[in-house]
């Protein structure tokens, strides 16, 4: 069987809460314990991105990225603002369509009654459906407490439409007998289809030691005493943290000097004044109350296992989570014998009347001052707790989804009502609307076709924006034709791989024009691109011209269930600014951060730049980077045959190949830029010319910035066309003709994320004398030649020394180094994407 489970309490407001950690939890443990079921989990994409992260991030373990369905659908749709309710109306239907296409058996929803105030959106289908929909109920708390909840008479409509709704499920999980109970007393809902799964808590909540520097901090943190009784700080009525204030403020002074009470969680501004009001006239001083505010979960832990006594005086709870903690981590607990608390407590000793201030204050005095009550309360919680699991909770729940029945095939549509039919439905039930502008009807017409992912074979989509565009020949682009040739040419099941690039202003469009005039393919005209479901969009050229206009195409394609990795060449312009134009140093640090904070992961061209990378997150993690974000590193390629390699020598190219290969000469090849330090090696050879040797320096690279005088120093050189040749714009043909033709190349620049004239060098056999920095000791090891310094001189010496072993066959060899064709690098960029698990490769 299919299970669907709408995980959306992982995303809303609820996440960290009670209710959102059970969510996971029960979720996770229906995962581990499914079986011979199939599990997917389904999110939605209306909400922030970084909330579609962290909840994929809490399956990543147990589930693949192809069983993590992100449903589209056009917001805002927080039911409070009727502005918004044809839009939650709608909401719903798209979300079904999404359902449709997964084609589950069952759809779980562990959180029904969410949605009023944020963009969680839940329903079960009042029209007949493939699936069948199985809700959990926690409580109907607002039901039986009107006038508190319904105040706000728009929610009080909202909440009775949602429980009629709620009630065509085809069976309700309560999580206690409690709230089993109260479906039964107060709703119509059939008993056969009710059912109790109980409920648990993290394993995380356990007994744990702690060492006088950890309590010391804790004790800091939070100003805590050596003793101390614990509560929950939430500030609803039914929590009634006001009678347990009170009752604490009954007992003998000397017992709260001992035991202050600590209130833990965080209140607002308004609330906290309030219980310190109240306190004071209770004759409760500030030092018998504390306020801890906002407690990450391994704090709570803490406290939970440092506290003397947790006391938990609710009125009304669905199953009761913070005394299954405390007792989880062996505290000494008690708590009010109302609804389902005494299903989690066990034991009618540790309960009490919760409106009735003297019994809560005696059983405190009693706890604080019996040591044997105490003795017998710590043992009791162990044993207690153990009685509940999740594992147990996804047991039971499975058992009951069983009954439910079996299905031999993958469900179909109801007759007269396939997938075309149905989405034409709804399609329909939007154009019923006037009042949807057309701005939002083509949002819809989106989220329609993004849900619709059956039958849809996912995209690996190569973003050549730059490419596309124009052609610089620069070693940025080689690798972006080199990559893109592979994966075109290749077979990857189950994908189609087509290039694509950012209209600014617009959107992603296919690159098929660029595609049929660069390699002969055709797929049609350059159409819009929809970014859907485990497509995977690969960043290989640097877009930097086209930020931060591109950003909300990349947020919506990540919203959709995109994932959109970068491949980052090297963060110079952030390590080392000065050699880079004013305008990178000024972009480029944006650039970074957007790409951190919006970007699936990072593939780096090396492991020196992926070290960068990791280095600048972890110094940038203030700027709200994506938490999740992966870094890795593969590559590059050598063989320039595979890079779709420009052709063309020009008339004067043979005659200096010919003198290349008739006198002792060196290659350079790159952009003339400050860090490539062109200069040196020039003054070097500048020095070994005038001491008579009759050497040739072959500079191939385009006009950089910054060089501007060494440019003039060059186009004015006595020995320019005669042992000094620059050569701009030279075809791929022609370079791989001057590799074969020189006898060495040097490589002096002071920063690089790879080195990919090292490695093409390499793959002809040609040796190397490169300048000794990090990515080309990681790159070249000991098969080259390494030099230092920042003048003629040094690099001068290399070469004499280098002639003299080469003359003894003695110079390093650099066939010695391991290269990758572009056909393997690019099978190990593949192996960094998140590809689905049964894909085959062949490139």
């Amino acid at each position: 069987m299919h299970i669907l489970i709408d995980v959306q309490g992982c995303q809303s407001g609820s996440r960290f809460r009670g209710i959102g950690r059970s969510a996971l939890a029960m979720s996770r443990a229906i995962i581990k314990n499914k079986g011979d079921h199939r599990v997917s989990i389904l999110l939605n994409g209306m909400y922030p991105l970084e909330r579609i992260d962290e909840a994929r991030q809490a399956f990543i373990d147990l589930l693949p990225s192809e069983e993590m369905f992100v449903f589209s659908g056009v917001g805002p749709i927080a039911y409070i603002d009727k502005n918004n309710h044809v839009r939650n109306a709608l909401a719903a239907e798209i979300r079904d369509i999404a359902i449709a296409n997964i084609c589950p058996d069952i759809v779980f929803v562990t959180g029904f009654f969410e949605g009023y105030w944020d963009e969680y959106i839940t329903t079960v289908p009042e029209k007949p459906v493939a699936w069948k929909t199985v809700c959990v109920c926690h409580d109907l708390i607002p039901l039986l407490d009107k006038p508190f909840y319904f105040v706000d008479k728009l929610f009080g409509a909202w909440y009775m439409d949602k429980l009629a709704n709620y009630q065509c499920a085809d069976a309700i999980l309560a999580i206690s007998e409690s709230s089993r109970k109260e479906m039964l007393d107060h709703t119509a809902y059939p008993a056969e289809k009710l059912f109790h799964i109980s409920s648990g808590v993290s394993d995380q909540f356990q007994v744990r030691q702690y060492s006088d520097e950890q309590k010391a901090r804790l004790r800091q943190t939070y100003h805590l005493p050596e003793a101390f009784v614990m509560s929950l700080a939430i500030d609803e009525p039914r929590k009634n943290i006001a009678a347990l204030i009170n009752a604490y403020g009954g007992l003998d002074v000397s017992l709260r000097h001992q035991y202050p009470l600590v209130l833990a969680y965080k209140l607002n501004e308004y609330d906290l004044l309030k219980f310190k009001h109240l306190a004071a006239d209770n004759g409760i001083s500030s030092e018998q109350l504390i306020f801890t505010g906002y407690l990450p979960d391994d704090d709570l832990i803490a406290l939970y296992n440092l506290c003397t006594v947790f006391v938990f005086p609710s009125l009304h709870e669905g199953f009761g989570l913070p005394p299954l903690e405390a007792m989880k981590c062996g505290a000494a607990t008690l708590g009010s014998n109302t609804t389902s608390v005494p299903e989690v407590i066990g034991w009618d000793e540790a309960t009490f009347d919760p409106r009735n201030i003297d019994a809560i204050r005696a059983k405190l005095q009693r706890a604080l001052t019996d040591g044997d009550f105490h003795r017998q309360l710590k043992e009791h919680a162990l044993t207690q707790a153990a009685r509940f699991s999740w594992d147990n909770t996804a047991r039971l729940a499975l058992a009951c989804i069983d009954r439910l029945g079996t299905h031999d095939a993958a469900p179909a549509m109801p007759a007269g009502l396939g997938l075309e039919a149905f989405t034409a439905r709804v399609i329909d039930d939007i154009n019923r609307y006037p009042e949807i502008s057309e701005y939002d009807r083509l949002d819809y017409a989106w989220a329609v076709a993004q849900n619709s992912f059956s039958g849809r074979r996912r995209k690996l989509l190569v973003d050549i924006s730059e490419l596309a565009q124009r052609d610089d020949k620069s070693g940025i682009q080689r690798v972006s034709r080199s990559i893109l040739y592979e994966l075109l040419n290749g077979y990857i099941a189950g994908y189609d791989v087509r290039a694509v690039y950012y209209v600014n202003g617009e959107c992603y469009r296919y690159a098929n024009q660029f595609v049929r005039q660069n390699y002969s393919i055709d797929f049609g005209e350059d159409e819009p691109v929809l970014f859907s479901h485990d497509d995977i969009m690969l960043v290989t050229d640097l877009t930097i011209s086209f930020f931060p206009q591109v950003l909300p195409s990349i947020d919506k394609a990540r919203r959709a269930g995109s994932h959109v990795y970068y491949v980052v060449h090297d963060i110079l312009p952030t390590k080392n600014p000065e050699w880079s134009s004013e305008g990178m140093q000024q972009l480029f640090p944006d650039w970074l951060q957007w790409v951190a904070t919006y970007g699936t992961g990072i593939i780096c061209v090396s492991a020196s730049v992926a070290d960068d990378v990791r280095a600048w997150v972890n110094a940038h993690n203030h700027l709200n980077l994506n938490k999740y974000l992966s870094i890795d590193h593969f590559h590059l390629g050598a063989n320039l045959e595979s890079s779709r390699p420009t052709r063309g020598i020009p008339g004067s190219g043979k005659a200096l190949l010919q003198t290349l290969n008739e006198h002792h000469s060196f290659l350079m090849v790159g952009t003339l830029e400050p860090r490539k330090s062109h200069a040196q090696v020039l003054a070097a050879f500048e020095l070994l010319w005038a001491e008579g040797f009759d050497y040739r320096l072959v500079i191939v690279g385009k006009h950089g910035w910054n060089v501007d005088a060494l440019v003039e120093r060059i186009k004015h050189h006595p020995e320019l066309n005669r042992r000094l040749h620059w050569l701009q714009g030279v075809s791929d043909e022609y370079l791989e003709k001057l590799y074969h033709a020189a006898d060495a190349l040097i490589f002096s620049s002071k920063g690089e994320g790879f080195g990919l004239p090292l490695i093409e060098a390499a793959q002809k056999g040609l040796p190397l004398i490169l300048r000794d920095i990090p990515v080309f000791r990681e790159i070249a090891g000991e098969h080259a030649l390494y030099f230092s310094g920042e003048n003629g001189e040094p690099l001068r010496d290399t070469i004499v020394a280098w002639l003299a072993l080469n003359a003894q066959q003695a110079a390093p060899d650099s066939t010695g180094i391991r290269w990758l064709t572009w056909k393997q690098s690019a099978e190990l960029l593949l192996s960094k994407l998140p590809l689905a698990q049964d894909t085959t490769i062949s490139l």
